[in-house]
């Protein structure tokens, strides 16, 4: 038995040293971060806005056409999407556009369409200004309201490295952002508006007498990428946000200032590192995280299933709540060890020790007296001896140690009840009839024998 237990325990111990070992091998081989052309960069783990990967990414600097991210987000909260917007002269600003005409009148989903998926400056120029427009306003003025409430919207969010001066992201003076803070503007909508992202994630589009088709070059190419948002100006360089989700992780990357041949090549780096780190990391308590407590101030069919785009959570990590974080799995290892190098001693310490006899089995009750214990064990199935009857009636064996059974027939006595003079008063004599002999009750003087 206890040559079992041992064998048992340092089997355990294997097995907990073994698999401590190969945590800390994946741990090890983890692949090497991303040789990147862009200046700043992060990688963000959608469920857990756990920080994959950083670099420079709270630098401030031009943002181009990812303006129009926090510009969606902002218009979503202030307006529905059936709200109704015409277009102005002031709206066509030039460069990128979606083809607007002045005087034409079309939705807000129309135009975040336009917006998101082309980058046209003309859509977000409209949007900005009908939505911030009081009566009375100038359309400068009705879209400064919208930057002032952008601008305290993203404040609100935490994105202390980000300010508006335009809703499009063409280069002016004070338009900053960082990839951080656009990063947090990502993981806002993909918690609460992933209707926005759909609308970026459209490859095409056709509605209100405009079709469109998504400048972003990696959907349909990149496995699982889920929306995206190009931008580019003279100074802000090549920019690009990308979410993508595969096998129930959402990945997160933005990259600012890449060059045209690297900027998708970046994209992809990034995408891969993160999922490949993200079961590894992501729940580390000690990692950076991105971590927003957004308050919707609207509610229309763009906020509608935000769960749809963050389906991962720290359950389906493979080892659980960063339990083989690199000291732990140390911890894990030297446990296993020491239940392998027990086990084995005491193995060796059983083996040597001399076996002992197996002694005969006692019983469990102790015999009552001596004479029992002599008695055999088969007692109890011999027969019982026969016994008879003496002629004179009484038995030959005394009645504890056998059992009646008469080997002859027995006959009760005659008895005849006679009286005489001599007893006359007295209780009559009985006299047995047919023995030999037989007593007369009588007193003890009158006592004798009687002759048939």
């Amino acid at each position: 038995m206890h040559r079992r237990v041992c064998i048992v325990v340092a089997c355990l111990g294997m097995i907990a040293f073994q698999f401590a070992m190969l945590g800390h091998a994946a741990a090890d081989g983890q692949p090497h971060q991303p040789d990147l052309v862009a200046e700043h960069a992060i990688v963000v783990d959608a469920a857990t806005g756990a920080v994959l990967f950083d670099k420079s990414s709270d630098d401030r600097v031009p943002p181009a056409s990812l303006t129009k991210l926090i510009t969606a987000a902002v218009a979503v909260e202030m307006e529905p999407l059936d709200t109704r917007m015409t277009v102005q002269p002031s709206d066509l600003v030039g460069e990128a556009s979606m083809g607007l005409r002045v005087g034409e009148t079309l939705t807000l989903d129309t135009l975040l369409h336009g917006m998101l998926m082309v980058s046209g400056n003309d859509a977000a120029s409209v949007v900005a200004r009908e939505s911030g427009q009081l009566t009375f306003d100038s359309p400068w003025q009705g879209q400064q309201r919208f930057l002032d409430a952008a601008n305290a919207r993203v404040e609100s969010l935490g994105m202390a490295n980000t300010h508006l001066v335009n809703p499009h992201g063409l280069d002016e003076a004070d338009q900053y952002s960082s990839a951080r803070d656009l990063a947090a503007m990502t993981l806002f909508l993909a918690r609460n508006a992933p209707g926005v992202l759909a609308m970026a994630g459209a490859q095409t589009w056709n509605g209100e007498g405009h079709t469109l088709t998504n400048t972003n070059e990696l959907l349909g190419r990149y496995p699982g990428l889920v929306a995206g948002k190009t931008g580019y100006t003279r100074g802000a360089g090549y920019c690009l946000m990308e979410i993508a989700q595969r096998d129930g992780r959402a990945i997160i990357t933005v990259l600012l200032a890449s060059t045209e041949d690297a900027w998708y090549s970046d994209a992809i780096a990034l995408l891969d590192y993160g999922f490949a780190v993200a079961p590894l990391v992501a729940a580390n308590p000690a990692v950076d995280r991105i971590s927003l407590q957004p308050q919707v101030l609207a509610t229309n069919s763009a906020f509608q299933g935000a769960a749809s785009v963050t389906e991962a959570s720290s359950s389906s990590l493979p080892f659980g709540s960063g339990l083989f974080s690199q000291w732990r799995r140390m911890v894990v290892g030297l446990v296993g060890l020491a239940c392998l190098s027990v086990g084995v001693a005491a193995a060796l310490a059983a083996r040597s020790k001399p076996q002992a006899v197996a002694m005969p089995r006692r019983s469990a009750t102790p015999p009552r007296s001596a004479e029992i214990a002599e008695t055999p064990r088969h007692w109890q199935t011999e027969p019982l001896p026969v016994v008879g009857f003496a002629a004179s009636g009484f038995l030959q064996t005394p009645i504890e140690r056998v059992r009646f059974e008469a080997t002859q027939p027995f006959v009760l006595p005659e008895f005849s009840a006679s009286t005489s003079s001599t007893n006359r008063g007295r209780a009559p004599q009985i006299s047995v009839i047919g023995k030999s002999r037989h007593v007369s009750r009588t007193s003890a003087n009158h006592r004798r024998d009687h002759r048939p």
